[in-house]
């Protein structure tokens, strides 16, 4: 695992993602919006040299999801999640989304819920809520 620095406005530099990248890189994840300090990261950039890479990208949007768009295809993310009580959502909720084509594995073993990818029952009352949430932002 490699930890990238940040500037002194606490902002990933490409060239540093670039320098750290090697032909075994198969993941780049970064915060799209750090919950401290507020600083947008520049995820587009940082997905299309992973993606040239041979990378996937995915970033943690959940500080950025009450306060900006998710622009999930404009910034080149394989995979994205966020979580609802950032945006007035019930606690404990969450979106993971995945690229159509991306392959992850389970995550909580058990029935094959979800995919295949997680056990357990579904708490659809929080789903109903984190969408209606979302949808009022």
């Amino acid at each position: 695992m490699t930890y990238l620095p940040v500037n002194q406005g606490g902002m990933v530099e490409v060239n540093a993602l670039q320098k750290a990248l090697t032909e075994r890189t198969g993941l780049v994840a970064v915060m799209a919006v750090n919950n401290e300090t507020g600083v947008l990261q520049p995820v587009q950039a940082l997905a299309e040299l992973a993606h040239k890479r041979g990378a996937l990208f995915f970033t943690d949007a959940v500080q950025a999801a009450p306060h900006i768009p998710l622009d999930i295809k404009g910034w080149g993310a394989d995979m994205l999640s966020i979580s609802s009580h950032k945006f007035y959502g019930p606690k404990g909720c969450g979106v993971l989304y995945v690229k159509n084509g991306v392959k992850i594995d389970r995550f909580v073993g058990g029935g094959e819920q979800e995919r295949g990818l997680r056990g357990g029952t579904t708490n659809v009352p929080a789903v109903v809520g984190l969408s209606q949430a979302f949808c009022q932002m």
